[in-house]
This record gives C-alpha cells, structure tokens and sequence, in this order.
C-alpha cells in the first residue's frame, strides 16, 4: 500500500511540475505569438522580414546556450542536493549571462556593416541580449529546481511588461521595427532582474567560466546536435533572404508563428522532460523511454491537429492576423506542418537521450 500510495504521489508531483511548465511555456510562446501579430500589422512586410530574422537569431542563441549550459544543469544537478543545486544555479546563470554579453557585442557589430531595418533590429537586440539569456535561464533554473511555478511567474512578468510596453509605443508613435524589438528585449531584462529576486541570487560571473569547461562534455554535444539539427534550417532560410528578400523570410516566420500551439508544447516539452528524466534516470532508464514515446506522440498528434484547423481556416481570418504576409504563410504551411511533425519524433527522443545524460550517443543518433 505504501509503495502504491508512493507511486501515485510522485505521478501527482511530475504531473503538477508538467503542467506548470507547459504554462510557462505557453506565457512565453503566446506572448511572442501576440506581438508577432502586432509587428505584422504594424510594419511593412520587408521591416517584418527583419524583425523575423531577428527572432530567428533570438532563438538559435537560445539553444546553443541552453544546450551547452542550462541542459548540463538538469540533467546533472535536478536530482541533487538542495545546497548543491544552489551553487550550480547561481554558477550556470553567470556562465548565461557571460554568453549573452558576448553575443550581445557581436551583433552590435554585424549591425555596424550593415543598413536599414536589419541594422536598426540588430542594434536592439545586440543591447538587450544579455538580460534575454539570463531570463531563459532562470527558466531552467527554476524547473530544474523543481519549482517550475516560479518559471511561469516570471514568464508572466516579461508578459505584462513586454505587451505594455509596445503597447504604450504603438498608442503614442508610429515605431519602427527595431523600436518594437528594443520593448520586447527591454521586458526581458526587467524579467531577468525579477528572476535574481525569485532566486534570492546573482549569477556568479566568476564562477561562470569553471561551469562552462567543467561540464562541456555534456554541453559541447548538446550544443552542437542543436546545431545540427536547426542548422540546415536557418541556413535555408538566409540562402532564400540573398535570393528572393525579406518578404519570403517574412511568409515562412508567419507560418511558423500560425503554429505557435504547437511550438508551445515542442520547447515545453524540451523544459520539462530532461529534468523530470533525469529524475526518472536516477531510478532506472526504463521510465525514461515511456516518457520519451509519450511526448512524441503529444507532439505529433499536436502538429496534425493544429495544422489541419490552420489549413481549414478562411482567408479572412489569416489576413486579419498577419496582414499582407497571409498569402506567403499559406503557401508553405503544409511543408511547414509536416516538418513539425517529423521533428516532434525527434525532439522526444533526443530529450530522453539527453535525460540519460548520453551526450556522445544523442550526436551520433541526430
């Protein structure tokens, strides 16, 4: 009775720690949703081909530095000692913000070479970025600390204060692109420095180096099977801007952002299943894998599902929420949506994999 009654409540505490993250991702995503559809309806199509471009670095930065510092911390550090995870912590959001910095300094100066929208996006996200890095880490932070709760909280607060923000810009002046993005990586920021409240912590930028060569066996392979597997995708994507413009990019990012449920789920996913594997792991790798083939199937009936609703959707509606870029998004969401579904597979093995803290044999199966 003892081992059953166990039982149940630790699949009461992995489910209540799931569905904290699965909000936490939803705050981020559907707020990054939300001022998708404003810049959209609000700039030009070749100033939202930009601001796509921009996103899309966003977002590689991310993964680099959650899989070479954020991963390595849950999947060694989530079923650790509380002193323990603390150090780690405040070690992994210093090695994060380092990183933030210095990808902050080389955009500004990609900005210097080049003009226009492109430049001024650069600009504003080169400023902002290191308080971006450091808000994603308190993320994993705090999910790896068990308390994805206080993730969702801090989602929120970047929520509030990045709507209010553009909001304010677009009540009172007619901004500019990069105007936009400078709001948006602002909140962040405030986000970043609520996160050092919610922790009780600074990160340690001292200590930030040592994390960083201490655990690149985990982190080097994590960063580049990211790599690997976005890689041909972006690649794809600056190949179609030298070629075709801005206005192709802005039809593909529309279409990625129509199935921003779906993204909700696939990050969240990535949030929650490496630390609640390695929590698994630690009792034996069986419960891995059975966590592993249900995220992949959550994920691709997920694909399925929303990309059928987006494909049945009037036209009306899809100009309504991106403007003129609706007939470039429509074009390709079937690629789009089958593309998701094929990767959802793919993430959910690789999440298990990364939960067995199998770095070497995650790359070799990329």
């Amino acid at each position: 009775m003892t081992s059953g009654t166990n039982r149940t409540d630790s699949r009461r505490s992995v489910a209540a720690r799931s569905g904290w993250a699965v909000v936490d991702q939803g705050l981020s995503s559907l707020t990054n949703f939300a001022l998708t559809v404003l810049v959209a309806r609000s700039v030009s199509e070749s100033a939202f081909g930009a601001f796509a471009i921009a996103i899309l670095v966003y977002l590689a930065v991310l993964g680099v530095v959650r899989g070479f510092i954020a991963e390595p911390l849950a999947v060694r550090f989530s079923a650790s000692e509380p002193a323990e995870r603390a150090d780690a912590a405040r070690a992994a959001a210093g090695a994060g913000l380092l990183a933030g910095i210095g990808v902050g300094v080389v955009l500004c100066c990609v900005a210097a070479v080049t003009d226009g929208d492109t430049s001024r996006v650069f600009v504003a996200l080169g400023v902002t970025m290191p308080g971006l890095v450091l808000q994603d880490m308190w993320r994993f932070i705090f999910v790896a600390d068990g308390r994805p709760a206080f993730a969702a909280a801090n989602d929120g607060v970047w929520a509030v204060t990045q709507l209010g923000a553009v909001g304010l810009l677009l009540a009172t002046s007619n901004p500019s692109v990069g105007a936009l993005v400078l709001a948006w990586g602002l909140a962040a920021n405030v986000a970043a420095i609520v996160g050092c409240l919610q922790a009780r912590t600074a990160p340690d930028l001292r200590g930030g180096p040592t994390w960083a060569r201490r655990h690149r066996d985990l982190g080097a392979p994590f960063a580049l099977d990211f790599t690997v597997q976005i890689g041909s995708t972006y690649v794809a994507l600056f190949v179609i801007t030298a070629i075709i413009g801005l206005e192709a990019v802005a039809g593909i990012r529309g279409a990625q952002m129509l199935l921003g449920p779906v993204n909700v789920l696939y990050l969240g996913s990535r949030l929650v299943a490496v630390p609640e594997g390695a929590r698994l792991a630690a009792r034996g790798s069986r419960g891995v894998v059975h966590l592993a083939i249900v995220v992949a199937v959550v994920l691709v009936v997920a694909a399925l599902v929303v990309g059928a609703v987006l494909l049945l959707m009037p036209d009306s509606w899809g100009t309504a929420l991106l403007g003129d870029t609706w007939d470039n998004a429509r074009s390709v969401l079937p690629a789009t949506i089958v593309l998701m579904g094929a990767n959802g597979v793919g993430i959910a093995a690789v999440n298990g994999l990364r939960s067995l803290a199998a770095a070497r044999r995650a790359w070799r199966h990329a």
